[in-house]
């Protein structure tokens, strides 16, 4: 007699068998973002970086800076902008430089209001040309998945991670 289907000990190996490849692939997925995240983080950091030494270096005779597009709501956004220019809204638009990037990035803490009030408009810093000094000194702090960042930026406008 030939009986057809499956015991209770073969289904209970092919669900274990499921749920290991299911809970690994999770696990995957969740360290990818996770590292994406963190690359994104970086990111921003190396941006600010690269506003104050093109400002310092003279590139093109313009102070140089970044812009956040930051919702004030979410406290997220997906892009950062390298700009030349005075300010964003005088910027030369043909020097924008956008770093796109993971939306999970949020931005608990933007303060750029240097030794005065915020001003409301703390989407922006600029650094001067040759001297890479800025007016609009304050710190960043930004979340992701597994940390908190808060980069400083000081009148000489060199920016610090702190730790």
């Amino acid at each position: 007699m030939n009986k057809f289907g499956f015991t209770l000990i073969e289904l209970i190996i092919a669900v274990a068998i499921l749920g290991t490849i299911f809970s690994a692939g999770l696990y995957g997925i969740t360290r990818l973002n996770s590292a994406i995240t963190e690359f994104s983080a970086h990111d921003i950091e190396t941006m600010l970086g690269s506003a104050a030494r093109r400002a310092r270096s003279g590139v093109l005779g313009t102070s140089w800076g970044i812009y956040i597009p930051y919702d004030e709501q979410t406290r997220r956004a997906s892009q950062v902008i390298l700009f030349s220019g005075d300010s964003y809204a005088t910027r030369d638009q043909n020097q924008d430089i956008i770093s796109v990037f993971n939306e999970d990035i949020q931005f608990t803490s933007v303060d750029f209001s240097g030794s005065g009030g915020a001003t409301g408009n703390d989407h922006e810093i600029v650094f001067e040309v040759f001297s890479g000094q800025t007016t609009q000194y304050g710190s960043i702090t930004i979340e992701t998945f597994e940390s908190t960042r808060t980069i400083s930026i000081p009148e000489i406008g060199i920016p610090v991670r702190e730790f």
